[in-house]
C-alpha cells in the first residue's frame, strides 16, 4: 500500500508541460471578429409636458387610478405639516391616502376620524366614523374618495358612508357585514366597495340603496389597505382577496369577464396570501394589476384576455406613462417595464430591512408609490425620504425628508405633494 501510495505522489507532483497554442480569456464573451458587446439599452421615453391639476379624487388621482403627468417643482420643501389625529400602532394602521377636491385636503387617521383641512392647513372640520354601539379605535382600515361634492368613505367596520364634504354632515350609511380596507369608488351615480369577505358592491349614491352585489369564491385572507376599485367607461374592475380580477358593469354589476391573478415568487411566507395589493390601474384598453406574491399581470380591460405577466409583484399601483410602466416590486425595487411587453429597463434598489440591535431582520420599510410629477418619478417611503429619480435610467436625483416616516400613497394637486405620515401628520412639500 505504502508503494502504491508514494508512486502517486510521484505522478502527481510531475508537471505536465503546457500546451502551445493561443492563451484567450474565459471571461471574455466568444464573438465573431470586430464585434462589439452591445450595452445595456435604454429605451426613450415619450413623456407629455406636465400640467397643473387641481384635484386628486382616488388613489393615483381618479377614478381609472392614473392622471397624466402632474405639474411638480423638481425641487422640494416641506411647506407646511398638521396632525391627522391617530398615526400608526400595533394595533392599529394607517390605510387611506390623501385626498384633494373642493379645495380641500381629506384624511382619514387610523382611529376612524375623518377630517378636512384647507390647502394651506387649516383645521375645517373632524367626524368621528366609530358606529354606535362601537368603541372608538378597535379597527382600523378604509379610505376616502371624492367627487362633485361628496366623499364615499369605507371604514374597517365595515361600513360604507357617504359624506357633505364641504360640511362633513353624514348622508346615509350601507353595513356590509364585512371589515374593508380598501378605498371605495365613486363612477357616476353609483359608489363601489369591495370588503375582504370577498363581495363587492354598488350602492345608489343619493341614499345608499343596494345596486348590486357580486361575490368571488376562494381563499379570504386580506391584507390591510389592499387594492380598491377602479372604472372606465361602462366597467368597473373589482380586485378581490381571493385573486380574482373581475370586469362588471356599473350600473347592474353583471359580469363582463373574469381572470385571476397567480403565481409567486418561492421562499416567502407572504405567497401564502393571494390578495390583489396593487389597485388596478387603467390606462386606455390596459389594465395593469397586481399582487403581493410576485406578480404583475397586463390585461385587455374589455375582455380581461391576458397580454403580459411580469415576475413581480406589489404593495402599490403602478404608473404608466411615455410607453413604460413604472412599479415598487414586493423585492424592494423601483423598477421601469416597457408598457408592450413587461421586460425590464431598469432597477434601483430600495432599502429593506430596518436596522436591529441583535441583527436580526425583524422589519421591513414599506414604501410608497411611484408618482411621475414635474418630470421625475417620486418613491416615499417609511424609512422617512421622499426619493425622485430620473424615469428614463433610474438615476437618483434627490432625497427631501418625511418626518415621522410614509404612511400612505403621495396625492398631488396645485402642484403641492401631500402625504401622511406614520406619526399622524399630513405633510405638504412645494
Amino acid at each position: 500500500m505504502s508503494l502504491l501510495l508514494g508512486t502517486a505522489l510521484v505522478a502527481c507532483s510531475q508537471q505536465e508541460p503546457p500546451l502551445p497554442g493561443e492563451r484567450l480569456d474565459l471571461r471574455e464573451p466568444f464573438l465573431p471578429e470586430g464585434a462589439q458587446v452591445e450595452p445595456t439599452r435604454v429605451d426613450k421615453l415619450a413623456l407629455r409636458a406636465p400640467a397643473v391639476n387641481a384635484e386628486w379624487t382616488h388613489r393615483n388621482g381618479s377614478a381609472q387610478h392614473l392622471i397624466r403627468h402632474p405639474a411638480l417643482g423638481r425641487s422640494l420643501s416641506r411647506v407646511w405639516s398638521v396632525g391627522i389625529g391617530a398615526g400608526n400602532s400595533r394595533k392599529n394602521a394607517i390605510t387611506a391616502s390623501p385626498v384633494i377636491g373642493g379645495g380641500r385636503v381629506y384624511s382619514i387617521d387610523s382611529d376612524g376620524s375623518l377630517r378636512a383641512f384647507s390647502l394651506t392647513g387649516q383645521s375645517v372640520w373632524t367626524r368621528d366614523l366609530t358606529p354606535p354601539n362601537e368603541k372608538k379605535g378597535e379597527v382600523s382600515g378604509g379610505g376616502v374618495v371624492y367627487a362633485n361634492g361628496v366623499l364615499a368613505i369605507t371604514t374597517g367596520h365595515g361600513e360604507v358612508i357617504l359624506a357633505d364634504a364641504t360640511t362633513g354632515n353624514i348622508r346615509w350609511r350601507h353595513q356590509m357585514n364585512g371589515a374593508i380596507s380598501s378605498d371605495p369608488l365613486i363612477v357616476g351615480d353609483v359608489v363601489v366597495a369591495v370588503a375582504r369577505n370577498n363581495v363587492a358592491i354598488g350602492l345608489n349614491i343619493s341614499n345608499g340603496r343596494l345596486l348590486w352585489q357580486q361575490l368571488s369564491p376562494g381563499d379570504t385572507s386580506g391584507i390591510a389597505g389592499a387594492g380598491a376599485p377602479a372604472a372606465a367607461g361602462k366597467l368597473a374592475v373589482l380586485p378581490f382577496a381571493s385573486g380574482e380580477i373581475v370586469g362588471a358593469v356599473t350600473s347592474n354589476g353583471l359580469r363582463a369577464w373574469s381572470t385571476t391573478v397567480t403565481g409567486s415568487n418561492k421562499g416567502q411566507a407572504r405567497n401564502l396570501v393571494s390578495d390583489i395589493s396593487g389597485d388596478p390601474v387603467i390606462d386606455g384598453t390596459t389594465l395593469y394589476v397586481a399582487n403581493q406574491s410576485g406578480r404583475l399581470a397586463a390585461l385587455d380591460r374589455r375582455s380581461g384576455d391576458r397580454l403580459w405577466t411580469a415576475k413581480d409583484g406589489s404593495y402599490s399601483p403602478v404608473w404608466p406613462a411615455g410607453g413604460a410602466v413604472f412599479m415598487i416590486t414586493d423585492s424592494f425595487a423601483v423598477k421601469r417595464l416597457n408598457a408592450s411587453d413587461g421586460s425590464e429597463v431598469w432597477s434601483a434598489e430600495l432599502p429593506n430591512f430596518k436596522a436591529e440591535r441583535d441583527r436580526r431582520k425583524k422589519a421591513t420599510y414599506a414604501y410608497f408609490g411611484p408618482v411621475l410629477a414635474g418630470g421625475q418619478l417620486w418613491v416615499a417611503g417609511s424609512d422617512g425620504l421622499l426619493r425622485s429619480y430620473n424615469p428614463a435610467d433610474g438615476t437618483l436625483t434627490g432625497t427631501v425628508d418625511i418626518p415621522g416616516g410614509a404612511a400612505s400613497q403621495p396625492a398631488i394637486a396645485g402642484g403641492k405633494f401631500y402625504i401622511f405620515s406614520a406619526n399622524g401628520q399630513l405633510h405638504a412639500y412645494q
